[in-house]
């Protein structure tokens, strides 16, 4: 099928630029990443990853960890697609600063 549906989306200039690091390493351009995210989305019927409905309880708690990584930080099993890390997060390439 070709690709001619657009996606205009705002973003912090900064984020941007860190994530299309991240991507440029891991060997995708953002087209490629969204165009991933909407496949996983699809598959998965809707978020590919846990979300919840925030309350009181965690709206009143500041995020422990502000980095994508931070939300495996305890995962030690396989969930669908998404598997633990294999080695210390502190020697992935991607995230280094």
């Amino acid at each position: 099928m070709a690709k001619t549906a657009v996606i205009t989306t705002r973003i912090e200039p900064e984020l941007k630029k860190d994530v299309n690091a991240i991507f440029k390493k891991l060997g995708l351009s953002a087209t490629e990443a969204v165009t991933l995210f909407y496949k996983m989305v699809k598959k998965k019927n809707g978020l590919p990853f846990e979300s919840e409905v925030p309350n009181k309880e965690t709206q009143s708690k500041p995020a422990e960890d502000d980095s994508w990584l931070g939300c495996l930080e305890d995962c030690t099993e396989i969930h669908g697609d998404i598997v633990s890390p294999v080695m210390d997060e502190n020697q992935w390439e991607a995230l280094a600063e």
